[in-house]
This record gives C-alpha cells, sequence and structure tokens, in this order.
C-alpha cells in the first residue's frame, strides 16, 4: 500500500533525527537545511563527507521515496523496496544487487549508529528521484514524483487482493450490469415485431378495402340497407387503415430513437460513475485530513495540560480541546461508516459482490470550456441535443396525427391539434430549460475554473507559512506543533484544489451533455 505522503515526510525527520545527528568522522558538516518538493523540514540535521561524496542515511531517503528497508544485521545489508523494485546495498563493502542479482556496481557507504550512510544521489537515481547538494546554502533539496500535490495522496492506495479498474473498465461493468441497456435492446426485437404484424394488419385492411370498393359505389342493385351498411363499412376500415398507419409511424419513430436513448444511458451511467468516484475521492481527503487533525489535536491537549500544570492555561482550555477531539472522532467514524456506503453503493452500480473490493482509476480533466462561444454552443445543444431531437420526433407524430384526424371517426380535429400544440410546448419548454440550465453551468464552470486559481494562490502561500514556521523553529521561535499546524494548512490547500478539480470534472460532463443537467 502506498504510504500517506504527509506521514513520509514527518517519519523522514524522525529519521534524520536519529540517523544523522551526532556523527564522528573525518568531516562532520554543521545544521544543515533539508528540503522535500519544496517543503523545508523541521530537523536538524547532518551529512558526512568521504572520498568527495556527500553521504546521508539511507533510510531517510527511503522513507521520503515512500520505499521499504529492511536491515539485515547478520549480512550487514540494507535492502529498499518501492514498487517491485528492490535495491540491496551491503554496509561494509559497498556492493549493490538489483532484483536480488549481483549487478557488480558499488557505491560508497559508512557506518554511523547503526545506520548505513550512502551517497544522496545513489538512492535518487535507482528510484528515479533527484538530490541535490548546495554547498553554500548547506541544503540538500529532493524532488520525488508525487503527483499532483506535495502532501495529498492523489495515487492509487489499494491494498492486496483490490481490484484495480481504469475508468473504461469500470464503465463497461456499469453497462453490462444495467438493466435499462438491457431492456433496450429487447426493445428493439419486441419492436421489430410489432412493425411486421402492424404491416399484416395494414395488408389485410387494403385487402378488405379493395373488396368493399368492388361493390357500385353507387350502391345500384342494392337495398338502402345494404348500401348504408356498405358505406359504413368503408368508413370503419379507412379509420382503421388510419390507425395502423399511425401505429406503425410511431412505432418507426420509436425505432429509429433507440440509439438515442441508447446514447443517453451510456451517457448517464459515465456521469453516474463519475459521481461515485468523486464522492468516494473526497470522502477519503475528508478522512485523511480529520485523521491528521486529530493526530494535531492529540498533541495539543498534551501541550495544553502541560501548560495547565504550570499555570499557563486554564483547565477551560483543556476541556474545550478535548472536546474538539471528541467531536473529531465522533465525525470521523461517521465519515468511515460512510465511506463504507459509498463504496458498496459503487460495487452495486459495477455489478460486483458486497466481499469484493474495487478502486477505479479516473483522470480528471480541467478544460471543458477551452474556446466555447456559449450562444453557438445554446444554439447547437437546443437543436441537436438526443432529449430535443426526442421532443421533435412527438411533435412530428402529433403533426401526422392531426393531418389524418378528420377520417377517424373517434377523434375530432379539435383533439388532435390539441395534442400537437401540446407537444409542441413541450419542445419550446425543453429548449427553454435546456438554455437555462446550460448557461447555469457554464456560470458554475467559470467559478469553480476561477476558484481553482484563487485556490493555488492558497497553497502557495501555505507552503510560504509552513516554510516561515520551519524556519522560525530552527532559531527557537515557534513549537514543532506550529509547525505540525502549517504542515496540514498545506494538505488543507491541496485537499480544496483536488475536490474543486473533481466538481469540475463532473459537472463539465453534464454541461457537455445538457440533457443530464435537467
Amino acid at each position: 500500500m502506498k504510504k500517506n505522503k504527509f506521514m513520509s515526510i514527518a517519519a523522514m525527520a524522525l529519521s534524520a533525527l536519529i540517523m544523522i545527528g551526532s556523527i564522528n568522522s573525518a568531516f562532520a558538516a554543521g545544521n544543515v537545511r533539508i528540503e522535500v518538493n519544496g517543503l523545508a523540514q523541521a530537523v536538524d540535521s547532518n551529512i558526512i563527507n568521504k572520498n568527495g561524496y556527500n553521504l546521508v542515511g539511507l533510510r531517510m531517503i527511503s522513507e521520503i521515496l515512500d520505499a521499504d528497508v529492511d536491515w539485515n544485521s547478520t549480512k550487514r545489508c540494507a535492502t529498499v523496496t518501492k514498487n517491485g523494485k528492490k535495491i540491496t546495498v551491503y554496509a561494509d563493502t559497498g556492493v549493490v544487487e538489483k532484483d536480488g542479482k549481483n549487478t557488480g556496481e558499488k557505491t560508497i557507504t559508512a557506518i554511523e549508529n547503526d545506520s548505513i550512510m550512502i551517497p544522496i544521489r545513489f538512492i535518487s537515481e535507482a528510484f528515479d528521484a533527484t538530490v541535490d547538494w548546495e554547498q553554500a546554502s548547506r541544503k540538500i533539496t529532493i524532488t520525488t514524483d508525487t503527483g499532483k500535490y506535495i502532501l495529498l495522496n492523489d495515487s492509487k492506495d489499494v491494498s492486496e487482493g483490490t481490484m484495480v479498474l481504469t475508468f473504461d473498465e469500470a464503465l463497461e461493468m456499469a453497462n453490462n450490469n444495467n438493466s435499462n441497456l438491457k431492456n433496450l435492446a429487447d426493445s428493439a426485437d419486441y419492436l421489430d415485431q410489432v412493425r411486421d404484424d402492424l404491416g399484416d394488419s395494414l395488408k389485410r385492411l387494403d385487402m378488405y378495402g379493395l373488396t368493399l370498393n368492388s361493390y357500385p359505389v353507387d350502391g345500384e342493385g342494392m337495398t338502402q340497407d345494404a348500401y348504408t351498411q356498405l358505406q359504413q363499412q368503408l368508413l370503419e376500415n379507412v379509420s382503421n387503415s388510419i390507425s395502423v398507419a399511425r401505429s406503425i409511424k410511431s412505432v418507426d419513430i420509436q425505432k429509429a430513437q433507440l440509439p438515442l436513448n441508447e446514447e443517453m444511458l451510456k451517457d448517464s451511467s459515465v456521469a453516474l460513475l463519475k459521481n461515485y468516484v468523486m464522492t468516494l475521492r473526497n470522502t477519503e481527503m475528508n478522512i485523511e485530513l480529520l485523521e491528521e487533525s486529530i493526530k494535531l489535536g492529540e498533541e495539543n491537549i498534551k501541550n495544553l495540560e502541560l501548560k495547565n500544570s504550570l499555570g499557563y492555561a486554564s483547565d477551560n482550555e483543556v476541556a474545550s480541546a478535548k472536546n474538539t477531539q471528541k467531536n473529531n472522532e465522533a465525525s470521523l467514524t461517521q465519515l468511515k461508516l460512510s465511506y463504507e456506503n459509498q463504496k458498496q453503493n459503487l460495487k452495486t452500480f459495477l455489478g460486483l459482490s458486497a466481499d469484493k473490493e474495487v478502486y477505479v482509476d479516473m483522470d480528471v480533466k480541467f478544460d471543458a470550456l477551452n474556446g466555447i462561444d456559449l450562444e453557438t454552443y445554446i444554439v447547437q445543444k437546443t437543436q441537436a441535443d438526443p432529449s430535443i431531437r426526442i421532443l421533435k420526433d412527438n411533435v412530428d407524430i402529433a403533426k401526422y396525427n392531426a393531418s389524418t384526424s378528420g377520417a377517424v371517426a373517434t377523434e375530432t380535429h379539435i383533439q388532435m391539434d390539441n395534442n400537437l400544440k401540446s407537444a409542441q410546448r413541450a419542445l419550446k419548454d425543453g429548449q427553454d430549460n435546456m438554455e437555462k440550465n446550460i448557461r447555469n453551468a457554464y456560470n458554475q464552470l467559470k467559478q469553480l475554473e476561477e476558484n481553482d486559481k484563487s485556490l493555488k494562490v492558497s497553497l502557495e502561500q501555505a507552503i510560504r507559512d509552513y516554510n516561515t514556521v520551519v524556519t522560525s523553529y530552527e532559531t527557537g521561535r515557534a513549537t514543532i506543533y506550529q509547525v505540525n499546524q502549517a504542515k496540514l494548512g498545506v494538505l488543507k490547500a491541496e485537499q480544496a484544489i483536488e475536490s474543486n478539480a473533481l466538481n469540475y470534472d463532473v459537472l463539465s460532463f453534464t454541461f457537455e451533455r445538457p440533457y443530464l443537467l435537467s
């Protein structure tokens, strides 16, 4: 499982204190500043120089890389593992093994306080990180592939046995599990059969009409009753033929609409899947924030209790901090329960059993409005959107029915004309509502774009604030609690950016398919 970035850097700081704090060597550097992905670290640390190489603790660098380290005291070697890649370094000889094989490669090593020290560039090259040493400022700058964020874990964080799916793979599962899509496929066969039956009925009515028309049209040689009955049969036959013809037209339009309905159902599946993933991601981030807040709260309570014992904090301050902690813990419990329900909803949507664990890898896009002319877009969508095309088909059916109403005895022209007007009003209302929804969604997307800019400025400020607090800590003007508070501020700022991006991705998808906005 991928480690939490927030904790990895904190663990690095602890490792640095343990492993390179006090060194007896041919060369021992003074205090150095360590910066990881732009964040200064609140530690007093040393490096050593051996044969021209700057050496640091292997465990420290490995923690930064989110790698696992195992020290074999018998063989006196350290093994670093990450993403299936394994590097073993023998402390006394510097021999290097990669994935269990001796490569013939060697590196400079040293042992200080039972910890192995290695060149800062060695491990970075092995695990695709960059580590630089600035002699003038005495600063180690470490750059790792953290994804989009420094502290927020936005990459796959899955346990063993979890089914990892691409978005397209998950969507295919959802569509296969969609009963409406299955019903739509059945409807195609049903409409084909209905169309054939109606065609046969119309043929029979045409044959019957020919038979009736074979009688003298003027009734010559017929009694008045027989003639009247013939005329009634002719009218009924025409009425029945028109009714069947209407049904045929309706069925033909329904068949033509099947691809539109399928398109809308599949788009709805995409929107639902995006919403499931977005909700889970937001909940995961909120859980991460709460967990870090609770850890910080524990530290705050200890500090307040110590101050209280010395008379620098009141009983009320301690009680208030403990009450906040209890509320946060209760919120965390509820959030985790909600998270489990959300995961279950996703599994049900995908057609997976409850005992399965699944992770859907979704790319978040932030480019929906590039080059869009809103007025042109509205005209295009209110004419060609699938839902609008279906409303237009309903108007066509109503027009056809109105044009043939005079021949159907059970109808009046007024009835059919009213039906036509209703269909036309439904089309107009649908277009008006779609225009309103498009404009609202457009404004929301533009607001989210502005939010993104503002949130990124806030993140930059949070990083500056954090680094300032670290500097104060190094000079004794800030506490480690304040450092961790500032670090939590960076995490919150990154969470806000990611949450905003997730909302944008989901809304932009529906904006491109306006019928989903209703």
